[in-house]
């Protein structure tokens, strides 16, 4: 089986990264299961050479490439990877389009779910929204929790406690510095306390000055350490060592710090309403609301208070959201499309051949 994958053009040009270290994950793994991926080559490759085209974030960039796949009969699969919202602004701008000759990145969204052979979302909020929206056939709707990006089960917890000079007990917040990732909130809230707070992520380039607050807003408790690469020790460390790991965004499409979080068995705080908390995974979880912060300063207390129970977390997370589960969601997938692209050859009369 070939598999190709595609993304947007500057996938790999941001920082933060969340896309291009999942793409990066998934094309190891897979790889180990005999399975062949490659990135897409404009310039070398052709489609006709591929089994299937594997876009990953719905994205207008990579509707010509869609529609020729779909004309040269190689199956598709569409990683939407969207926010939740703008739900009548969409609807509005899909209707307008019907009445006039236009065209907008919205409808070419909605075209590119048609040719699609098979849509994977993160959550059932983005399936909901996708099929409600967008008018997608929910049969050809998967879902497929987000990969975790970090692996801090046999970390050194030494690294984190070397770079902070201190070997106490911390909160952990892992994000690109924004006004949705709401780390403000957290400074205000845990502003003077006597517990370590730690934040890890840059600035965001198209709100450089939310960063510079932030700092300017912090107290001698709190950690700035900046961009870390997913693959870095010192993340793993800190994800290890972390007592508290706290999502307090107002939006997520899935919430992968958490998960990651929860994989390492730390005491979980996270903004209501998440998608991650239709996962099941509510029970491990303090849930608060992340404009309040005095709420935002007691759940964190109450966390750092709390008894870890790292075994039982780690094990319920394991069963959800362990890189082999999602793997072979991925495999069955593929397995799919290519046996229903398979049983309309048959009924064609062409020729069925697999790519090597």
């Amino acid at each position: 089986m070939k598999i190709l994958f595609e993304s947007y053009s500057t996938v790999k040009q941001n920082v933060a990264g969340g896309v291009n270290a999942k793409i990066k994950l998934l094309y190891e793994g897979l790889q180990q299961k005999n399975i062949t991926i490659d990135f897409f080559n404009k310039w070398e490759d052709k489609l006709t050479n591929y089994d299937v085209l594997h876009i990953f974030r719905l994205s207008e960039e990579n509707y010509a490439l869609a529609a020729t796949a779909k004309s040269s009969r190689v199956p598709i699969i569409i990683s939407t990877i969207l926010q939740v919202d703008k739900k009548w602004i969409i609807s509005a701008n899909l209707w307008l389009t019907k009445l006039l000759p236009i065209h907008t990145g919205y409808s070419k969204y909605k075209e590119m779910l048609g040719l699609a052979d098979a849509v994977i979302t993160e959550t059932k909020k983005e399936a909901e929204f996708i099929a409600k929206v967008y008018k997608v056939d929910r049969k050809k709707i998967s879902v497929i929790p987000d990969i975790p990006l970090v692996n801090a089960k046999d970390a050194d917890p030494s690294l984190i406690q070397q770079r902070i000079s201190s070997k106490k007990d911390f909160i952990l917040q892992v994000a690109r510095f924004d006004q949705n990732k709401n780390q403000l909130n957290v400074i205000k809230a845990m502003k003077g306390s006597d517990i370590p707070i730690v934040f890890i992520g840059g600035e965001d380039h198209n709100n450089q000055n939310y960063y510079e607050e932030c700092k300017k807003e912090a107290t001698d408790n709190m950690h700035f350490l900046g961009w870390l690469d997913a693959s870095d020790p010192l993340l793993s460390s800190a994800f290890c060592s972390a007592k508290v790991v706290v999502m307090p965004s107002f939006q997520e499409t899935m919430g992968t710090v958490a998960i990651e979080g929860g994989m390492a068995g730390a005491n979980l705080v996270i903004a209501k309403d998440l998608p991650i908390l239709e996962t099941g995974i509510e029970k491990y979880c303090k849930q608060i609301d992340p404009r309040n912060i005095k709420e935002i300063r007691n759940s964190l207390v109450a966390a750092y208070e709390e008894k870890l129970n790292r075994e039982e977390v780690r094990g319920q997370f394991e069963k959800i959201f362990s890189p082999k589960v999602i793997m072979q969601m991925h495999i069955d997938i593929y397995e799919k499309v290519l046996s229903f692209s398979h049983q309309e050859q048959v009924k064609n009369g062409e020729v069925i051949e697999l790519n090597d």
